[in-house]
């Protein structure tokens, strides 16, 4: 996993986001681009469905409905599911 972090001089709440992304590139650029937003982040890459589904299973701030169908839709994107 790799991560970026963005904090703002702003006392608002970082958005967590976790980037299923196989390309470093694509990756640091929407990092760049998130941080134009100067709204507070932490971006989290995993670049395998796998790595994915367990990011997701250790997130507990994701009620367990909501990890299920999220894991679905990368599975639909990806064309694995």
């Amino acid at each position: 996993m790799i991560s970026a972090t963005f904090s703002a001089k702003s006392n608002a709440k970082a958005v967590n986001i976790l980037h299923l992304e196989d390309s470093l590139l694509d990756h640091q650029l929407a990092a760049r681009i998130l941080s134009k937003a100067e709204t507070p982040f932490n971006l989290v890459r995993v670049d395998t469905l796998p790595m994915f589904k367990k990011a997701m299973a250790e997130d507990r701030s994701i009620d367990r409905a909501d990890r299920r169908r999220r894991v679905q839709e990368a599975e639909r994107h990806i064309g694995t599911g």
